[in-house]
């Protein structure tokens, strides 16, 4: 995405802004002395607060959402295989640790 500077948004709370200045991941918006200066997060401000004056980036800026979201589901769907794959190998160790112990106990029995 461009440099958002000097871009034009509308807040549903705090009503039209100027982005004055953005560092990565967050930008700065001024709204007036009514409300003053307000610190939002890329690129989530704009699926619920925000809205771009340019429809273009208005565009841009959900599609970054529904990546963001994306990632994070992956993200998620990963971690939550890798749990699994542990819990299984922990149980298989298990497994194995039983076996031994059996065999162990068996072979005492047998003596």
């Amino acid at each position: 995405m461009k440099s958002l500077m000097n871009e034009y948004v509308e807040h549903k709370k705090f009503g039209r802004g100027l982005i004055v200045g953005e560092e990565e991941g967050k930008i700065k918006v001024e709204f007036g002395s009514h409300s003053g200066n307000k610190i939002f997060q890329l690129p989530d401000a704009f699926e619920q607060f925000l809205e771009f004056d340019d429809k273009s980036l208005q565009e841009e800026s959900l599609m970054l959402v529904q990546a963001k979201k994306q990632l994070i589901a992956e993200e998620s769907e990963r971690k939550q295989q890798e749990q699994e794959r542990q819990e299984e190998e922990r149980k298989e160790e298990e497994q194995e640790q039983l076996k031994k112990k059996r065999k162990t106990t068996k072979q005492k029995n047998t003596k």
